[in-house]
């Protein structure tokens, strides 16, 4: 994928985590347990807080071959973000991002 341009890749992997790839090596990271109720949106919301980790760090993250490296510590973080993002989607209902009760009828 690195191939196509993006400076970072990331892969999620369900119950066995995320990982991230730089073009220098590999970090991963696990899961956040939670019980799970629906998983609609849950890979959004996993990107979302990766990203707003990633974002803080645009040197890291050019396309035109002077990237400078992204911390181990800056990539953990960010798939940690995503991890705990998506924890909480998964224990909602839907992809309101709030809890809500169907209407009986």
């Amino acid at each position: 994928l690195r191939s196509f341009g993006p400076p970072v890749v990331i892969a999620t992997r369900g119950e066995k985590g995320s990982m991230l790839y730089d073009g220098r090596g590999f970090v991963s990271f696990g899961i956040i347990p939670c019980k799970v109720v629906d998983t609609l949106a849950a890979g959004d919301s996993f990107i979302a807080g990766a990203i707003s980790t990633l974002a803080k760090y645009p040197e890291c993250l050019t396309r035109d071959g002077n990237a400078k490296p992204l911390p181990v510590e800056v990539a953990t973080e960010a798939l940690k973000n995503g991890a705990t993002m998506s924890s909480k989607t998964l224990q909602m209902q839907g992809s309101t991002g709030k809890p809500f009760m169907l209407e009986k009828k």
